[in-house]
């Protein structure tokens, strides 16, 4: 058995650091030095339990295929502070998002299966006419600019949104509503959004704010005995009157998996928006080829995905003893899987740093792997395409105007502002 491998403590501090993940090529340059150097090696961040972090591609195959070994620990599947774990298991916090990224079978299968036929190819196909009427209103919005945009905020935000809500079946005037408590819930580490809510500093380590579920929980709940009163057939109401055991969920249950839908079917597709378009606005040559050939939009939206790898990473603890690379894990080892590094793997695509339209097979890690993969990432991928599809029959050419920025967090990360000038028809 070999002798421990260890991250070298700046690029563990690194690897915890939201604004790390912000400046970005110092952070992609340090998985790639682990990718050749230390692939499966223990990080050991200040304020951090340890951590294993695999950073090669077939390795976080492995880790997610494996689930009654690597197990999903509720709140600990999330990168998260020592500081915040205590917070969260102190008497009166607030109780934990019960998502089904935090659940292990039996359990996990139990509550997908309630919206899984939604999220399946045939219920998704569907969708695509209601989709493309959310999205002809959208560049529409967009083109309202008149040439220059901050492209986040003028679309890249707001759209996935509005898919969101027809999806959950809420109104369109709880737009802002739903949008404020995204941010909110999703931002507590990046100082710019804290600053704006009147904090001094973001929230070091923390997640996901789970004081703002605690702010919002009496809308989900009058939204859930509503949907109990009167169901139809969104996915809200799937969620409130599905039965597991042949009892309904409680509402805090209820309210989890109606979160996780707003959340997460927003924030990754909104940053893999606006990575995709950041990209473009790089490489004009690239405008050119989709404006001429709309059927290479598929192939835009995976590689999307794999550039923007919006979700950085999840965590998995061990159940019993075991090895990995010739590296001796415990049980109770937290391992990182680097869905970032695993995109950027030299082993499976080729020129991983650039951003190409001619990847034969786009197998990213952009949704996941394994029995946690994405529920969402059909319809994901559906109004991504849909979207670019409508853009780029209507806009000739893309520039930047201005330096992007990111957004500070260390498991969720994205585009936050892209400034472009545009011509269209």
């Amino acid at each position: 058995m070999s002798e421990t491998a260890v991250v070298p403590s700046p690029t563990a501090e690194r690897l915890v650091s939201p604004a790390a993940y912000a400046e970005w090529d110092g952070v992609n340059a340090d998985l790639t030095y682990l990718r050749s150097h230390l692939p499966f090696a223990k990080a050991n961040p200040k304020g951090y339990d340890p951590f294993w972090v695999a950073t090669k591609y077939a390795d976080v195959q492995v880790i997610s295929r494996q689930p009654e070994i690597f197990r999903s620990n509720g709140y600990r599947v999330i990168l998260s502070s020592q500081a915040a774990l205590a917070a969260m298991e102190k008497p009166g916090a607030p109780p934990a998002l019960r998502a089904l990224i935090t659940m292990n079978a039996p359990e996990h299968w139990a509550n997908r299966r309630l919206t899984f036929a939604d999220f399946a190819p045939k219920g998704v196909q569907g969708l695509e006419e209601s989709i493309r009427a959310i999205a002809v209103r959208s560049v529409e919005d967009f083109l309202a600019t008149g040439g220059t945009s901050e492209f986040v905020e003028d679309a890249a935000l707001r759209y996935p949104l509005r898919v969101i809500l027809a999806l959950l079946g809420l109104p369109s005037e709880d737009e802002d509503f739903i949008l404020r408590f995204t941010q909110k819930f999703s931002n507590p580490q990046d100082p710019e959004f804290s600053a704006a809510e009147g904090g001094v500093a973001e929230k070091a380590g923390v997640a996901l704010d789970h004081d703002v579920l605690e702010e919002y929980k009496g809308y989900f709940y009058a939204l859930i005995d509503k949907l109990r009163a009167n169901p139809n057939n969104s996915v809200s109401s799937k969620i409130a009157n599905g039965t597991i055991d042949g009892q309904l969920l409680s509402h805090w249950d209820a309210m989890s998996q109606i979160v996780v839908v707003a959340t997460a079917g927003h924030d990754t597709t909104s940053y893999s928006t606006a990575g995709a378009m950041c990209a473009l606005a790089e490489r004009p040559d690239l405008v050119d080829r989709v404006r001429a050939d709309l059927s290479l939009v598929p192939k835009l939206v995976d590689e999307g995905v794999r550039w923007g790898s919006p979700l950085l990473n999840f965590m998995r603890t061990a159940s019993a003893d075991c090895e990995l690379r010739g590296q001796t894990i415990h049980k109770g080892d937290w391992i990182m899987m680097s869905y970032l590094s695993g995109n950027r793997d030299e082993d499976v695509f080729k020129d991983p740093f650039t951003f190409s339209l001619d990847r034969p097979e786009n197998v990213h890690l952009g949704f996941g792997h394994g029995p946690h993969n994405c529920l969402g990432r059909n319809v994901a991928k559906l109004e991504m395409r849909i979207f670019f599809e409508e853009l780029f029959r209507r806009v000739t050419s893309v520039e930047l105007a201005g330096t992007p920025t990111r957004t500070h967090h260390a498991s969720l990360s994205g585009v936050k502002t892209l400034p472009i000038r545009f011509t269209y028809k």
